[in-house]
């Protein structure tokens, strides 16, 4: 899935506020590889990290989104 020659796109999208859902392309609603509910109703998604794996380097563009 990811490719060490180029940079590949993912979107991570925030679903009403207790959903993180990560899409394969620009598209947050096809080719999703990963989904995760916020299971307490009082918790809100209001941030999203981004890290590269532990003893791995890697490079990350991310564009300025509203």
């Amino acid at each position: 899935m990811c490719n060490p020659n180029d940079f590949v796109t993912f979107t991570v999208a925030i679903i009403n506020g207790d959903q993180v859902r990560v899409a394969a392309g620009t598209d947050p609603n096809a080719g999703v590889i990963f989904t995760h509910t916020v299971s307490e109703p009082h918790w809100e998604i209001n941030y999203i990290a981004f890290k590269t794996g532990w003893g791995s380097d890697g490079k990350w563009r991310l564009p300025a989104v509203e």
